[in-house]
């Protein structure tokens, strides 16, 4: 097989485990109409790769297919969201090589972002989805059902899409002119980053990547700021306490508000009401 086909194959068994996963009870509720289109989506894109002479035109094709099965097993889940019975080795004794192949794809799709949208926070960005991708596609233990498993196999591929979309997002933040004030951009609940404009390269605006220690806690984790000079990084370990972030003494105020805001972004600590809103709790 060439690479294109064994990429859209990778990408195939995340379908297969949500159609496990989902099959309805009584009829097919429409999930019948879904496969054909989406088996389309991916020959369709396997014929891009014909035009492709740049890096960028490489991460399109590439996340043409992705976002192709993002979408089908968004909607194949919501057709049927109850988990079917069975464990996974039961469906599939080649599940380790099916993994694999998965694994292989969504680390091909990742590394097409990477290459045609470099960033100063790559040293970040690309450990960590590793890190999201090794932890999210383990092999099912001999007690996990299918439902726990294909939950883990739709983040990852939600994960991997929105990573891309964050890459090419900081990257157009960081270097092209028009475009509004730069967010902070979340590919998932542990993991805030922003690159403010700094298309005429002088290397003296800063980026920023913040990361939790835990997503499921929420209190604590470390910013790292980083401008494209070659001064190295700085980190910044912080704690949330009552609703706080604590950094050590002597801070930069900068710094402060830069964890207050991507808090703010992750959902970790509440939005402040827009300018000239009052707040109804308030008197």
């Amino acid at each position: 097989m060439d690479f294109a086909t064994e990429y859209a194959t990778g990408l195939l068994f995340a379908a297969d485990v949500t159609e496990a996963a989902t099959w309805p009870e009584r009829g097919t509720h429409g999930a019948d109409q879904l496969k054909e289109p989406y088996l389309q989506d991916l020959l369709s894109n396997q014929r891009n790769y014909d035009w492709c002479d740049n890096r960028q035109d490489v991460d399109v094709a590439v996340n043409g297919a992705l976002r192709a099965t993002v979408d089908y097993v968004a909607r194949r889940h919501a057709l049927s969201p109850s988990s079917a019975p069975g464990q996974p080795r039961q469906l599939w004794p080649d599940l380790d090589e099916r993994l694999a192949a998965l694994a292989n794809a969504l680390h091909f799709a990742a590394s097409a972002a990477e290459k045609a949208w470099p960033h100063e926070l790559d040293f970040v960005l690309e450990p960590w989805l590793r890190r999201r991708l090794a932890r999210l596609l383990q092999a099912p233990t001999p007690t996990e059902g299918v439902g726990t498993f294909e939950a883990r196999i739709r983040h990852a591929v939600t994960v991997t899409h929105r990573y891309r979309h964050v890459r090419y997002e900081l990257f157009g933040d960081r270097t092209w002119t028009g475009r509004p004030e730069a967010s902070w951009w979340c590919p998932d609940d542990d993991l805030a980053a922003r690159a403010p404009f700094d298309g005429y390269a002088h290397g003296d605006v800063p980026v920023y990547a913040l990361v939790l220690d835990d997503a499921s806690s929420r209190r604590a984790g470390e910013l790292t700021v980083c401008t494209g000079r070659s001064e190295e990084a700085r980190t910044y370990r912080f704690v949330v306490i009552d609703g706080e972030p604590q950094l050590p003494d002597g801070c930069d105020p900068a710094v402060h508000e830069a964890v207050t805001a991507a808090l703010t972004a992750l959902g970790v600590l509440p939005a402040l009401p827009a300018p000239g809103i009052s707040d109804p709790q308030a008197g």
